[in-house]
């Protein structure tokens, strides 16, 4: 399964039916993604990047990208099980 991140500027955007109040964690939850994804192009770490401008961290935006990402995660699930040598565990 390949990383995949969405993320939209916190302004209004097309799946808001009615503008919500104003957010600055919005924007600062924006910023750390863009961060996260400069990050694994400079590691070299494979991963879908969908920054698709104008939207909010709200249900409607969810829907949709969990609906293009299901499929993918759907067959991941299905698929053989992997290795113990494929997993990190971190113990506490």
């Amino acid at each position: 399964m390949t990383l995949q991140i969405d993320t939209g500027n916190g302004q209004p955007g097309p799946l808001d039916t009615s503008p919500p109040p104003f957010d600055p964690v919005e924007q600062q939850v924006h910023e750390m993604s863009v961060s996260l994804h400069r990050r694994l192009l400079a590691l070299g770490i494979p991963h879908v990047w969908d920054d698709y401008g104008p939207g909010t961290h709200s249900w409607p935006y969810w829907q949709r990208d969990l609906r293009e990402a299901l499929p993918s995660m759907l067959a991941t699930l299905a698929g053989p099980a992997g290795s113990l040598a494929e997993a990190t565990t971190i113990q506490g």
